[in-house]
């Protein structure tokens, strides 16, 4: 089904019909769910990805060190060429470490939660990417991962803004 101009105007008008339709509230649909975007992105809590985040750090170190053969198959061939299967494990339990010690840590430590963060998104970058490549293109198996990818670049936008958003 070919999606016309006419098509695209149309919605247009009437999204914007549903915008003024909701005078009495003070707020349209379109305009409450913009503003809800607004506050989970800047003003919600980000502790529970970070959780999330830090717990699938340690499940992918931990299948990475059960399954000593797991870089032999061809989906990590491009991960074997960065480093060793062990490296990568490490460099997950890093991240994992990172996680925790900056939620448990009452002392606010900024320039560290920035490191975290950044650190955490390249390593869910750069494993999640390097698996892509090397099935030549985006598998539907890495969705979870490229959705981890999202979550620690939305921990790591987030840091930073008024507070340390890394510790409670």
């Amino acid at each position: 089904m070919k999606i016309q101009a006419s098509d695209l105007i149309m919605l247009l008008d009437h999204l914007r019909h549903l915008r003024t339709q909701d005078t009495q509230a003070g707020l349209s649909r379109i305009g409450q769910v913009t503003n809800l975007i607004k506050v989970v992105a800047l003003c919600a809590d980000t502790t529970t990805i970070r959780i999330i985040l830090a717990n699938a750090s340690l499940m992918w170190a931990f299948a990475s060190l059960l399954d000593p053969l797991a870089f032999q198959r061809d989906a990590y061939a491009v991960l074997r060429q960065i480093a060793d299967q062990t490296v990568w494990a490490w460099a997950f339990l890093l991240h994992f470490a990172g996680v925790y010690w900056r939620l448990f840590d009452p002392v606010a430590r900024p320039i560290w939660a920035l490191i975290i963060n950044s650190y955490g998104f390249a390593v869910w970058f750069v494993s999640t990417a390097a698996v892509n490549l090397a099935v030549g293109g985006f598998a539907p198996g890495s969705a979870l991962e490229w959705t981890m990818c999202l979550a620690s670049a939305w921990a790591l936008y987030r840091t930073g803004l008024n507070r340390e958003i890394v510790t409670p």
